[in-house]
């Protein structure tokens, strides 16, 4: 599978996230640490006890603090000498899938970074690895399936929400937009 390092902006973007509450604060709470202040993250960090150190609500507030000081999505660099470099497979269905980094590019959404460089698969190789790399939340809805999905996204997940009981948290595998709710503008300098 050839990759390629290149520019994106991940704001514009829509990812198949495989994240559940075990390693994520939003899914585990409803909302983003990141949109927390530094204050409400301490004092809910205080009172976590056997919670999976992905869910912990310091967990992306320290990974964003440590790569906004290095400057990490503005330097293309970073992933030619990384050992675990971002990597991205474009889909048929217009959504992206991970190998790689999906943390640091749900980071890069939440806080509105419009450019970072990942590695990302080959165009032409799309249709070899289709089966390979899958787009989990799309699986089985393709073509005109997929377009029906897509009108009544909403209406399937409220009525899957309510079946299952969660009102939150997916089962894994999902649309970052699905589930997660990403501010226009950060409002919370929390890493000054």
């Amino acid at each position: 599978m050839a990759c390629e390092l290149k520019q994106m902006n991940p704001t514009k973007s829509k990812f198949c996230y495989n994240f559940t509450s075990s390693d994520c604060y939003e899914l585990r709470t409803g909302k983003c640490s990141l949109y927390l202040s530094e204050e409400e993250a301490q004092n809910v960090s205080v009172k976590e006890k056997t919670v999976q150190e992905e869910a912990k609500v310091m967990y992306c507030r320290k990974t964003a603090k440590s790569l906004l000081a290095a400057d990490y999505y503005n330097n293309p660099n970073d992933q030619k000498d990384s050992t675990d470099p971002i990597k991205m497979h474009p889909r048929h269905c217009g959504h992206y899938v991970f190998t790689g980094g999906q943390h640091r590019i749900c980071i890069a959404k939440h806080l509105n970074i419009n450019s970072i460089y990942a590695y990302m698969e080959d165009p032409k190789e799309y249709e070899e690895l289709d089966s390979e790399i899958n787009c989990d939340a799309c699986r089985g809805c393709r073509g005109s399936k997929r377009k029906d999905y897509i009108k009544y996204k909403d209406l399937f997940l409220l009525i899957k929400r309510y079946l299952t009981g969660k009102s939150k948290s997916p089962d894994k595998d999902f649309i970052d937009e699905d589930y997660m709710n990403f501010k226009k503008k950060h409002e919370t300098n929390f890493y000054e």
